[in-house]
């Protein structure tokens, strides 16, 4: 059975602009490298070390959004 957070975590991912989520995902799901990325994409390192370090930053506040019930709390936390 697939958990409410996991399901959370799909959906947050996918709110995450393009760019930012295909950094991730290659880098977390699919093992490429940043070098390898880069190559692929013809962007700098750092640019795409800085993409991903904002799209991590995004995920943790989105995910930290879902209350143990898996309710979307608004922007107060309530």
């Amino acid at each position: 059975m697939i958990s409410l957070q996991w399901l959370d975590a799909i959906a947050a991912l996918a709110m995450l602009d393009e760019k930012s989520r295909f950094v991730f995902v290659e880098t977390e799901f699919n093992g490429k490298s940043y070098k390898q990325l880069s190559e692929l994409t013809g962007e700098p390192i750092g640019t795409l070390l800085s993409r991903k370090n904002r799209a991590v930053k995004k995920l943790c506040v989105m995910m930290e959004n879902y209350n143990n019930n898996g309710r979307k709390q608004d922007e107060r936390g309530k």
